[in-house]
């Protein structure tokens, strides 16, 4: 596998970028639950590192990425042609709850940008603040009307998986099998809500961690 993480965070220690890394490559925190034909959909595409991990388990299905940062969006690009993968499409924008642009905030740390200003600087990262980046936005409901079925969905966003999951219908929710999250501290919402509203749509859940963690959400059997 070839990967350039020069000036990504990802070979920063102490960095998101480092952490993602290691999240992915190195402590196996994404399960490796996929099936050759899966559909998986990775919103926080970052600079392509989960999307690299996932593409060599479903050669006979398909990787929807999304990452609105351009210069992640630009890596993540490069990652994809230096590896020739042809199972994985990114898409240069964020998923929120809405379809209108929105605001990105950048930080110093490419894996720290948010459309939450306290994701993105105050919580993890003071005082990093680098610039702010008007972006195109979509919903999860819209990529569900274009690939069908979600398999495997992976949510690394910076807060707004809030949003993501809470603008999402019973049946919307039906066509998603697997969820696993990463999920922030946001004012007003709480990691034991999101697993309210998931077991509520017929998931079981376990969640990781106190201040941030990761959220587990599947179908039983």
């Amino acid at each position: 596998m070839i990967l350039n993480l020069e000036g990504t965070g990802a070979n920063s220690e102490g960095s998101v970028g480092e952490y993602i890394y290691k999240q992915i490559f190195v402590n196996g925190e994404y399960p490796n639950t996929f099936q050759a034909d899966d559909t998986v959909v990775d919103i926080g595409g970052h600079v392509g590192l989960f999307a690299l991990y996932a593409s060599q388990y479903v050669p006979n299905g398909r990787v929807y990425s999304f990452e609105p940062s351009p210069y992640n969006y630009e890596r993540f690009q490069e990652h994809m042609e230096k590896n020739n993968i042809t199972n994985v499409e990114v898409s240069r924008c964020a998923v929120t709850g809405s379809t209108a642009d929105t605001t990105l905030y950048l930080s110093q740390d490419t894996g720290a940008n948010s459309i939450y200003k306290k994701c993105a600087h105050e919580y993890f990262q003071p005082h990093q603040t680098k610039q702010d980046v008007v972006v195109e936005s979509t919903t999860l409901s819209r990529i569900l009307e274009k690939v069908g079925y979600i398999s495997y969905l992976k949510i690394d966003c910076e807060g707004a998986e809030y949003d993501i999951l809470e603008s999402l219908t019973p049946q919307e929710f039906s066509k998603i099998k697997q969820i696993v999250l990463e999920w922030h501290p946001v004012d007003g919402k709480s990691v034991r809500g999101l697993m309210d509203l998931l077991e509520k749509n017929g998931f079981r859940t376990r969640a990781t961690g106190d201040r941030y963690g990761i959220l587990f959400a599947d179908r039983p059997i």
